[in-house]
């Protein structure tokens, strides 16, 4: 480990930032994915914490350098990773197996996107919604459910769903009772956003609640 003298603070190698760790990943360990170092440069790199040691490992590299994605614990205990950016915004995706310590390319999604939400629901599927697509076509309202069981080899599946309301990227999508999802504030329109809405996953539909107080993204 590299010590920062200035802050008095430990780096562990490579230092990054914009990487993401899924929020409880299985037997204490914590996987956190890719990023990128200080200059800009995404990358692949993998580490592993282990609760118990309190010690960082190296894990596999993903296939594809990365920032600004999501990664989400899948039910079986798989890592799935969407989109972020690398040079382009991207549309690959990978799932991390912890029982063979490797990583599997899986389905893309249909649109590109980098900060984006991917929630998964209590069906084992996984929704994703919003991002920004870039010089493309900027901040986007589309949303993609992912079945991990679906596809050649479990490499899984994407179907389209009903669009969000309203174009948003950087905001927070959380299950709530009933199975629904959340979704609340954002960045859109060059500006934050307070409103709201709620995916039913049984109809595939999105309606409107209340807005927020105060406008935000990028918020937790």
């Amino acid at each position: 480990m590299a010590t920062d003298h200035a802050v008095g603070t430990v780096l562990m190698p490579p230092m990054c930032v914009d990487h993401t760790a899924p929020p409880a990943y299985p037997c204490g360990r914590v996987l956190v994915t890719g990023g990128s170092h200080f200059e800009g440069k995404p990358q692949n790199t993998v580490e592993l914490y282990d609760e118990a040691s309190e010690q960082w490992a190296s894990a596999a590299p993903m296939n594809q350098a990365r920032q600004s994605h999501t990664t989400t614990l899948l039910a079986d205990g798989r890592v799935l990773v969407t989109g972020g950016f690398a040079q382009e915004v991207l549309a690959t995706v990978e799932i991390f197996d912890p029982l063979l310590g490797r990583w599997v390319r899986a389905a893309p999604t249909a649109v590109a996107r980098q900060g984006h939400s991917a929630t998964l629901m209590p069906s084992g599927k996984l929704l994703v919604a919003g991002g920004d697509r870039g010089a493309v076509s900027g901040v986007v309202a589309t949303s993609e459910v992912f079945d991990p069981a679906g596809g050649a080899n479990a490499s899984g599946s994407w179907s389209d769903v009903r669009p969000m309301s309203a174009n948003r990227s950087a905001h927070t999508a959380t299950v709530v009772t009933g199975g629904s999802v959340l979704v609340a504030g954002g960045a859109t329109a060059g500006e934050a956003t307070p409103t709201a809405e709620l995916y039913d996953a049984a109809t595939g539909a999105w309606r409107s609640v209340p807005p927020m107080a105060v406008r935000r993204y990028a918020h937790a």
